[in-house]
């Protein structure tokens, strides 16, 4: 074990290190070297012995010696320095590999097209009927009139898969096209399925990012519901619009990126899962948005998905949550 690993643990770790700088150790906190008004940052699970912290707004991450780094405005190697002397241990002793990080430069995206792909067929649409806006409303826990407003705009809409009544979530590009039943059954095990053909990791409600200054970026079309929701709730239309990723474990396509140049984009992660994948794919776009010249923020749920957080919710008390205020 190296020196700065040793002095680290007999700190206690990121508890520790916490401490000695006088902030407040918690799993989620606000970041100390920026004046943010909720929590952007977050500690994780210890790996290879280091706990890693990451700064969702700013997408960047590190273990202990980078956070000291950090907090105080010094180099990694006099961080290492003041956490040895923390431990009472002695610096001059060789720090095994210890230096400075060199600050990454990621190349800007290119505009780009999707090549030879061929869109899906989508089934004949339709918009869909009061006592189908019902069905949905009251599956997903939302207002009717939210529903009903979003099959005027042509976000969802009416029609079948396999000979079954589903509502297809959409945007006008017709490059990814998501179904689910519209009597709450499974498809094969699945709640949703993703038309035979289409592009899956392209974001859905993409053709509508050019005409906004800020998006909600959300995982699945449960939360691109929710999310819509919220933006009818304020009457936003004008100023933010939705855009969906089919699951965390997808990447934003390059062919899209240039596209969120100089947006404000907000994400909404999954929050909960064992395996983190909602949190990990948050990181992920996080990181693309940043290189391709985003603004980002996320929005940390206190669990569950954004469904789950405005699930029988009304108009005003969507509105109370702020998911369209700007920073």
């Amino acid at each position: 074990m190296s020196l700065v690993r040793n002095a680290v643990e007999k700190l206690g770790g990121a508890r520790g290190v916490c401490s000695r700088l006088g902030i407040p150790y918690s799993h989620d906190f606000k970041c100390p070297w920026r004046d943010d008004r909720g929590k952007k940052m977050r500690w994780n699970d210890a790996r290879s012995g280091k706990e890693r912290w990451y700064d969702f707004k700013a997408a960047e991450g590190g273990d202990e010696v980078d956070f000291v780094a950090k907090v105080l405005g010094v180099s990694n190697r006099e961080a290492c320095k003041v956490i040895i002397e923390w431990a009472g241990l002695d610096h001059r002793k060789k720090m095994n590999g210890v230096r400075d990080k060199k600050p990454v430069v990621r190349p800007r995206p290119r505009p780009a097209t999707p090549g030879k792909r061929v869109k899906p067929v989508c089934p004949a649409l339709r918009r869909a009927e009061p006592g189908e806006v019902d069905v949905i409303a009251e599956q997903r826990g939302l207002p009717w009139q939210a529903i009903e407003n979003l099959g005027d705009r042509g976000v969802i809409g009416i029609g079948k898969k396999w000979g079954v009544a589903c509502w297809f979530f959409r945007d006008s590009t017709g490059w990814n096209i998501r179904a689910r039943r519209l009597d709450g059954g499974l498809f094969q095990g699945v709640k949703a399925v993703t038309l035979k053909g289409a592009w899956a990791a392209w974001p859905i409600g993409l053709d509508r990012v050019s005409g906004v200054h800020s998006l909600l970026l959300v995982e699945g079309e449960g939360d691109g519901l929710a999310a819509w929701s919220a933006i009818w709730a304020c009457d936003a239309w004008d100023e933010w619009a939705v855009c969906v990723m089919a699951g965390a474990s997808m990447s934003i396509p390059t062919e899209c990126l240039p596209l969120f140049a100089g947006k404000f984009v907000r994400i909404v992660p999954h929050i909960g899962d064992k395996s983190r994948a909602g949190e990990l794919g948050a990181v992920r776009w996080a990181e693309q948005l940043q290189a391709a010249g985003a603004e980002v923020d996320v929005y940390m749920l206190p669990g569950g998905d954004l469904g789950d957080l405005l699930e029988g919710k009304n108009k005003d008390e969507i509105r109370e949550f702020g998911l369209t205020e700007n920073k």
